[in-house]
């Protein structure tokens, strides 16, 4: 808010480690369950917080098994992941297919970053081409064009991990989103970009 944004979303990581491993430093069985609700607690959090000063909403970081790329995810439930348990093993390709059936949004976050791999454009909506990690090389200018190459959309996002990491991305979008959907709907519209 200080920062003169609107809104937030706030994407925490599902991947086959980082959930499991929270849990079983805080002795709660490791169910997909439990991941989930944890997973959503960011969120729940800082909705609170906000109160109606803020929009908050959800998505996700998805990182699939023997895949080292993050994708961010919009328009994903609580339902719709406790519905798949194994999502982490899907892959892209198949993640793709049903994510154009249940009409989410689907980002290639920093493609350009260490140890990442470049995959066929087709399987994402847009490509994150900035990502403001103060911490990590993103290659924003690659990512960039790459994305001009295959005439994917862009986004970008502040990547907040620690405090100081807030507000160093963003979009621009011509309304204020009240709801993920609303939101997936002005991101197609190709947003404009907030970086820092």
């Amino acid at each position: 808010m200080q920062a003169g944004y609107d809104g937030v979303v706030i994407t925490d990581h599902l991947n086959p480690d980082n959930p499991r491993t929270l849990l079983e430093r805080d002795g709660v069985p490791a169910t997909f369950e439990n991941q989930v609700q944890r997973l959503l607690e960011g969120y729940r959090k800082a909705r609170a917080a906000a109160g109606d000063r803020l929009v908050v909403l959800y998505g996700t970081e998805l990182r699939f098994a023997n895949d080292p790329n993050d994708y961010l995810v919009y328009g994903m439930s609580e339902e719709m992941l406790l519905e798949h348990p194994d999502i982490v093993s899907w892959g892209i390709q198949k993640f793709s297919q049903y994510a154009r059936e249940h009409g989410l949004l689907v980002i290639h976050a920093h493609p350009f970053r260490n140890n990442m791999r470049v995959i066929d454009p087709k399987w994402v909506d847009m490509v994150e081409v900035y990502n403001g990690h103060p911490r990590h090389n993103s290659r924003n200018e690659l990512a960039l064009l790459w994305a001009r190459m295959h005439g994917k959309p862009g986004s970008a996002g502040s990547d907040f991990h620690q405090e100081g990491d807030e507000a160093r991305g963003g979009v621009l979008l011509p309304e204020r989103p009240e709801t993920i959907q609303e939101f997936i709907e002005l991101m197609r519209e190709q947003p404009l970009l907030i970086t820092r």
